[in-house]
């Protein structure tokens, strides 16, 4: 760590896989560009969203759901209104997944991992977006429409 802060200082360049905690050192800074805190840190956490695969892409056309996907082919005449409704779907898409994440830290105690080593921690976050899930899970079929058979 000291090797690297004396390279900075001297150098001035960014170091690459910098180390920013003595006793986690593969936790690193996630720059988010929130005006109270731009940096944060923590393990990052890659969430599951949809691909552009072409059996996805089959069942959005299927079922008639907008998508920010990346057009296939030729561009249409009118390519330009689907512009903006792909930023539109992609800004909204941005702020549900950020804005689970904070969700997810203040129901789920992600915000204050008491882990002492990676896996132990690492576990603690699976368990804890899974908790999330499965809560989303159960409100979404509590408020889901009563099919009468």
């Amino acid at each position: 760590m000291y090797e690297q802060q004396s390279s900075y200082f001297k150098t001035g360049q960014k170091i690459k896989d910098r180390i920013v905690s003595i006793s986690k050192d593969y936790l690193r800074p996630i720059v988010r560009g929130k005006e109270t805190k731009p940096v944060e840190f923590g393990a990052k956490v890659n969430k599951l969203q949809i691909y552009g695969t072409n059996k996805n892409r089959s069942f959005v056309t299927k079922h008639q759901i907008k998508t920010d996907f990346k057009r296939k082919g030729k561009l249409p005449k009118d390519h330009q209104g689907g512009n903006r409704l792909k930023a539109a779907i992609t800004k909204e898409r941005a702020s549900r997944l950020e804005g689970s994440f904070g969700k997810e830290k203040e129901h789920c105690h992600l915000k204050e991992i008491k882990a002492k080593t990676k896996p132990n921690e690492m576990l603690w976050v699976f368990f804890g977006i899974h908790t999330a899930n499965a809560l989303e899970m159960g409100r979404r079929m509590q408020n889901a429409p009563k099919q009468v058979a």
